[in-house]
């Protein structure tokens, strides 16, 4: 009798263990065609899981997070129908493409846009105020965006009329960014010259053609093809001599004069601070998508330098980091 009430208090014992144990969510993460290469998406995830970290949320602890990302073994409508059919608590997906193929795959599941262009235009909200679905997020302004970079190579390049416009095979997203910079260089009184980029060999060419048609600086696309091939573009337009403005922070370490972009850390920071309000009771039918309010602009001296360019003060001043 003894023997049975110590095994009945310990299995008593285990049993009240086990149900204070935290129940762990699972969360997914979707990253399309956008992402733009393993490096990119490396610091997206990190600026993600610190976000969560912020809201005491620690992955292996309190999270499972299926991480999942498109390539050419996987399309993205199958890996969000596997990501929905694990029973994610929320869902995060990372551009316009992923947002999409998880519209198509569920209906309830919480998904959280980490970036997404248009997502009334796109039917994946109501509105901005009340998104009424199971999508939310954060979304930007291809528009918006597209013009504050030709203002500040105006600023960077005195006497700016002709530019020409490097960019690469489209995704959804992009496209509405190649769209929007063409309108902006018509209401600022550009010329805008597109030379489209299909395959990385194709660079040297493309840029023979641009320093053929003399433009005054280059403005370079958000295309994956772009960003992969960073390097190689900062290279041929220092040899051409033709001062670039680019999408972000790492083409200016490549060697692109300056960029002028989201910042793409407080994007993911905030995505993982939406996934912690829908963990603790939110719907996402009542979470505002937000704009973005930080933005980022990198320059270069030492490009700037090569190419005999005085940085105007006024850009140091506003300038979020200055390579050396």
């Amino acid at each position: 009798l003894v023997s049975s009430a110590v095994a009945a208090a310990a299995c008593l014992a285990a049993g009240t263990a086990a149900s204070q144990e935290p129940r762990r969510h699972r969360v997914g993460y979707l990253a399309g065609p956008d992402a733009a290469g393993e490096r990119m998406a490396a610091k997206q995830r990190a600026a993600f899981l610190d976000g969560l970290r912020e809201r005491g949320y620690l992955e292996g602890r309190d999270l499972e997070i299926e991480w999942r990302a498109a390539g050419p073994e996987r399309t993205l409508d199958e890996l969000a129908a596997e990501l929905v059919g694990l029973g994610p608590d929320v869902v995060v997906s990372t551009d316009d493409e992923a947002h999409a193929a998880l519209k198509r795959a569920t209906a309830t599941v919480p998904v959280v846009m980490a970036m997404s262009s248009d997502p009334v235009r796109d039917g994946l909200v109501a509105s901005f105020t009340r998104p009424g679905g199971n999508i939310t997020g954060l979304s930007w302004d291809p528009g918006t965006l597209a013009r504050r970079r030709l203002e500040l190579l105006g600023e960077m390049v005195a006497g700016l009329s002709r530019v020409a416009f490097l960019l690469g095979p489209d995704t959804r997203g992009s496209a509405r960014v190649t769209t929007a910079t063409a309108h902006a260089a018509r209401s600022l009184a550009l010329t805008l010259r597109r030379f489209e980029v299909r395959r990385a060999g194709e660079l040297p060419g493309i840029f023979a053609g641009i320093a053929a048609d003399r433009p005054d600086a280059i403005v370079i696309g958000s295309q994956p093809l772009m960003h992969a091939e960073r390097r190689r573009i900062g290279e041929l337009a220092s040899l051409a001599r033709l001062p670039t403005l680019a999408p972000s922070r790492d083409f200016v370490e490549a060697g692109a004069l300056m960029s002028f972009g989201l910042d793409l850390r407080d994007l993911w920071r905030r995505a993982a601070h939406y996934v912690a309000r829908i963990l603790h009771g939110a719907r996402a039918s009542e979470l505002p998508v937000e704009r973005p309010t930080r933005f980022e602009l990198v320059v270069s001296f030492a490009t700037a330098r090569l190419l005999d360019l005085t940085i105007p003060p006024a850009i140091l001043l506003r300038a979020d980091r200055v390579l050396q």
